[in-house]
């Protein structure tokens, strides 16, 4: 891999690349099937490695740390809002943060896939605008730093 690729020229490439076997339904000649392909191929190996650093075991421990939410609570169909946002800061953090699936990740917490992909839109515009939930954008990026050390 070239030291000087960035995510976002692996991005671009794998892109590119897509593009052209959607549309022509074979492997896409060179600058996009080359090396450059196997180079951001290589690369965004790279960084799904660094997500697998957590399982969800983990980050729903630490999420009831922080919020002082049980596992029973977060899965159990209670909609109170520290239940509901305790979950939320789960699914975000399980699907950025670990290769499980949508579906796995609601599976494990008793919802099905479009609840975690709702909670992940949620806790991303907490992140993006901390005044709509202060409290859970902070213990958000708090428990983001521990899981990207």
């Amino acid at each position: 891999m070239t030291n000087s690729m960035t995510n976002e020229d692996a991005a671009h490439i794998l892109r590119e690349y897509n593009k052209w076997r959607r549309h022509h339904g074979e492997p896409c000649p060179p600058p996009y099937g080359g090396k450059e392909l196997g180079d951001a191929i290589d690369f965004a190996v790279g960084w799904l490695e660094g997500k697998i650093g957590a399982d969800i075991d983990s980050i729903i421990s630490a999420v009831s740390r922080e919020t002082g939410v049980t596992e029973y609570e977060m899965c159990r169909k209670g909609r109170q809002r520290r239940y509901a946002d305790a979950r939320a800061i789960v699914c975000y953090l399980a699907y950025n943060y670990t290769q499980m699936t949508l579906m796995a990740i609601g599976e494990r917490l008793g919802r099905d896939h479009a609840v975690v992909l709702y909670y992940n839109r949620k806790v991303s515009t907490w992140l993006d605008n901390p005044r709509l939930n202060p409290e859970g954008a902070m213990i958000t990026k708090k428990l983001m730093n521990v899981i990207s050390q």
